[in-house]
């Protein structure tokens, strides 16, 4: 149930199990940054990093702040393309400004990027409202299956799957697919009559 959540949480080697679950840990939402330059006055070996003084002791480095690495006058999107702000990916073909392109249109690296080392930002989809569907020029596409499109016995009852000792009455993912007809018909004459399939 939880494998697309674990996917994404080991995704860019950010959690200890990481190594042992997927082949290649890179990418990810880990600065690009090595910590321990205490060298004052020196720049910063690579990476990026802010420089601070430490009235006790010799200026260091250290992470840029969300405000600070959104100002594109310090973070140019030119200096990104060859030095990533995030822990870079394995091809280093991708920070050459005469390959990048190329390197980048190859179907195998854009697969093994989105698969091991660009973890989710937000949520998937389908547990949020979408307005854009919503608003859809033919009309609300947006429907919530938990609550609206389980069949229902002749007195409003969910008729649905309670005794399940794993899950419950939860609708979890590919339930119309895998669950008996006589439980999601509901969900398939939605999509007829969004379709037009019946006509």
């Amino acid at each position: 149930r939880h494998a697309w959540i674990n996917q994404e949480i080991v995704k860019g080697g950010q959690n200890i199990g990481a190594e042992a679950l997927i082949d290649d840990v890179h990418g990810g939402w880990e600065f690009n940054f090595v910590s321990g330059q205490y060298v004052p006055a020196a720049p910063p070996l690579d990476g990026y990093y802010k420089w601070d003084t430490n009235p006790n002791g010799p200026t260091f480095s250290r992470k840029y702040t969300p405000a600070e690495a959104a100002d594109l006058n310090d973070i140019s999107d030119a200096a990104l393309k060859t030095k990533p702000f995030y822990d870079p990916f394995k091809y280093a073909g991708l920070y050459d400004a005469s390959t990048g392109s190329a390197v980048a249109a190859l179907p195998e690296v854009r697969y093994n990027l989105l698969a091991s080392a660009i973890p989710a930002s937000s949520y998937a989809v389908a547990p949020n409202s979408v307005d854009l569907l919503r608003e859809h020029p033919l009309g609300d596409r947006d429907f919530n299956m938990q609550e609206e499109l389980k069949n229902r016995d002749q007195y409003g009852a969910v008729f649905w799957k309670e005794n399940d000792a794993t899950y419950g009455p939860d609708w979890i993912h590919s339930d119309f697919r895998d669950m008996a007809f006589t439980y999601v018909w509901p969900m398939y004459e939605r999509m007829m009559e969004l379709g037009n399939l019946n006509e």
